[in-house]
């Protein structure tokens, strides 16, 4: 008997309270608070610093964060919506419930994090590093990760729906089942590394000359 294989498990929504308090990011560039619930944050900020900080039940709306640090946070329920994040730096942080909604995020350090029930919806997150990260129930739709860097990238219940992975390098990635429907692949590095990942009949090619170009393999009609 054959099984079909289980559909990766969609990332759960984070929960947020019905009123929130709210903060400008331009007063927090001296703050050393620790800890923030419940809040609400606009504005514009660049460089600010939420190194180890535990952030929970929290939104980020049309925020400019550029460069913005949070290191080894912890990030709980909480949504980034409509942001400007390139060059922000999420390495060894720990995200659970967190959405990213059509947020630019261009060389975003996702490097050594854990991120579980995850989701990037409509999002530019081109040359993001997600080295070694650890994903579970993590669904990216939409998003473009072009030249994105996964190398060593693990875990269970990954789906990239309709995203543009060009260029992008899965090398030693242990993503099982990874669902990679409707995304382009073209020039995708370490394909051999997604054992058993599913892909639609429209990307059988892409995805062909992907291994190939892992293996050396060169598709040349003339014999001389």
């Amino acid at each position: 008997m054959v099984y079909a294989r289980k559909v990766p498990k969609p990332p759960r929504q984070p929960v947020l309270a019905a009123s929130l308090n709210s903060e400008a990011l331009n007063r927090l560039d001296d703050s050393e608070q620790l800890e923030w619930i419940d809040t609400q944050f606009e504005g514009n900020s660049t460089d600010l610093t939420f190194q180890q900080v535990d952030i929970t039940g929290c939104r980020f709306a049309g925020a400019v964060l550029t460069g913005a640090k949070f290191s080894e946070a912890r990030i709980v329920d909480t949504e980034f919506i409509d942001c400007e994040m390139s060059g922000v730096d999420f390495a060894d942080s720990t995200l659970t419930r967190v959405s990213f909604v059509r947020c630019r995020a261009s060389a975003v350090d996702l490097s050594a994090t854990q991120l579980a029930d995850v989701r990037v919806q409509q999002c530019k997150f081109d040359d993001a590093n997600l080295r070694t990260a650890k994903l579970v129930h993590v669904e990216f739709a939409e998003t473009s990760l072009r030249a994105a860097d996964l190398i060593g990238a693990s875990g269970a219940d990954v789906a990239l729906y309709d995203c543009d992975l060009a260029g992008a390098t899965v090398a030693q990635t242990k993503l099982a089942g990874v669902a990679l429907h409707g995304s382009v692949l073209d020039g995708l590095l370490g394909a051999a590394s997604l054992t058993s990942a599913v892909i639609d009949s429209n990307q059988t090619l892409a995805f062909a000359m992907a291994l190939f170009a892992g293996h050396g393999i060169r598709v040349n009609d003339d014999r001389t």
